[in-house]
């Protein structure tokens, strides 16, 4: 007879089935998650299933990603207003991508994974974005064209410069400031 190799595994969850609350103080949980004594009768202790679908169907994208200097992603995500709501789709695009590029490498890389969010200048964005699920820290950094980009001045240069020259031709840069 052969001991299954997940025998701890199986037998932690077996233990854990029987008396949450016992197995829960036992590992001292509410000393590491800090929410008071397990045992207390007026907090609450709820079973959350466990069967979480791994196989979904997930039909978007991150909008570009880099690698930057062989040492962080970037992922480059481009919206056009500010939504509460995206956050979760751009934690699950950073798992994602970290665990893709990792596995990819064989686990023998980890990048890190940066996402950046560029909105037009006409959104009101909040100062910072930053969420914590306790193991997970997330944070993305939020870029405003207005401020990178002077859209007016950029527009009365090559407005001035057309008068000038009706044959200008822009440059690539040129054009994608203007846009």
């Amino acid at each position: 007879m052969s001991i299954h190799r997940q025998n701890k595994d199986i037998l932690f969850k077996d233990l854990s089935d029987h008396n949450n609350d016992v197995f829960l103080d036992i590992l001292n949980i509410d000393d590491i998650c800090d929410i008071g004594d397990i045992g207390d009768k007026n907090r609450s202790l709820i079973e959350l299933p466990n069967e979480i679908a791994i196989i979904k169907s997930f039909n978007k994208k991150p909008d570009k990603l880099y690698l930057l200097g062989k040492k962080v992603i970037i992922n480059l995500e481009f919206e056009s207003s500010y939504k509460l709501e995206n956050i979760a789709r751009y934690m699950l695009y950073a798992s994602l991508i970290s665990y893709t590029y990792s596995a990819m490498s064989g686990y023998k890389i980890s990048y890190p994974v940066r996402t950046i969010v560029v909105y037009p200048g006409n959104v009101k964005l909040p100062t910072s974005v930053y969420t914590n699920t306790e193991s997970l820290h997330f944070s993305i950094t939020q870029i405003s064209l207005n401020d990178v980009i002077d859209g007016d001045a950029i527009l009365a240069d090559i407005s001035k410069r057309f008068r000038e020259d009706p044959n200008l031709v822009l440059s690539e840069k040129e054009m994608v400031k203007l846009v």
